[in-house]
């Protein structure tokens, strides 16, 4: 019978291993015989070869779990009502919430800076600049990252998420505070904006316009 190149490798593999518990065996029979002190010497050379593929065994399976446990993109488990599920929500509040929430307490300070026209041009040129980091800056891209996050599904794409959905209405509400730029209008803008922002916020799972947080940020 022909033997495929694969059978006969693994047909190499098992004839070493059986000369190789064959050899520990052969060594212990004779050290007995002998009644020598070195029959452990025997004994160690079979417990090697019994080591030696458990060994690889545990290498083989370690390299089989490489691609899983080693790649850059590995999710986090949830627990609670998602559990079962993978998601990067942890990550995503550890790296997004603090900038989030300075963003927003900068959102409630501009609340107050809408009623006069002198101080309305300044705040607006605070909260709306187009500077990395701005207020509006962070609400815009941290923001959309932090919505985007909350994906427990990565067949969905982002534009299906109720986040992102909130965060866009966000921002069409901020935009049109932007170019709100007379007082009243401003006003009128803002509580729409205000009520937006608290949407968003909850569907993030942070806390609503006025928490202390934003305060302390």
């Amino acid at each position: 019978m022909v033997l495929s190149p694969a059978m006969a490798r693994l047909r190499l593999v098992a004839l070493a291993a059986l000369a190789c518990v064959a050899s520990g065996l052969t060594g212990l029979s004779q050290a007995l015989r002998a009644g020598a002190r070195d029959a452990p010497a025997s004994k160690s050379s079979s417990s090697s070869c019994i080591k030696e593929s458990n060994r690889r065994h545990v290498l083989l399976a370690g390299a089989a779990a490489l691609p899983v446990l080693g790649s850059p993109f590995s999710a986090v488990a949830s627990g609670g009502a998602t559990a079962g599920k993978t998601t990067s929500i942890p990550r995503a509040k550890l790296r997004y919430y603090d900038r989030i929430s300075a963003a927003v307490g900068q959102f409630t300070a501009l609340g107050g800076a809408l009623g006069e026209s002198g101080t309305l041009k300044q705040a607006y040129g605070a909260f709306f600049s187009e500077a990395d980091y701005s207020p509006y800056q962070e609400l815009k891209g941290a923001g959309f990252l932090l919505a985007v996050a909350f994906k427990l599904d990565s067949k969905i794409p982002p534009d299906r998420l109720q986040t992102v959905k909130d965060y866009k209405v966000l921002m069409k509400d901020l935009d049109a505070l932007k170019a709100a730029r007379k007082p009243d209008a401003a006003l009128a803008a803002y509580a729409k904006a205000k009520a937006s922002m608290d949407v968003y916020l909850d569907g993030v799972q942070l806390p609503p316009l006025g928490d202390q947080r934003y305060a302390a940020a």
